[in-house]
């Protein structure tokens, strides 16, 4: 069991779990945080949730994974 949590932890922080992001998500994300000034950063995991932090440090969710 240990060795499978390991495995499942170094694939999680490999980034190949992450997706990229489109414009309609960077338009979302520039709504959502009153401008593109103002988005840190755009998030998409492997289940297709997208999450947005703002230059104020507040963290939306822009959509919801399956």
């Amino acid at each position: 069991m240990k060795i499978l949590m390991s495995i499942m932890l170094a694939l999680a922080l490999q980034g190949c779990m992450w997706q990229t992001v489109n414009e309609s998500d960077m338009r979302t994300a520039a709504r959502v945080c009153g401008s593109m000034n103002n988005v840190v950063e755009i998030s998409a995991n492997f289940v297709g949730g997208e999450t947005v932090i703002c230059e104020d440090r507040t963290k939306h969710l822009l959509k919801e994974g399956t």
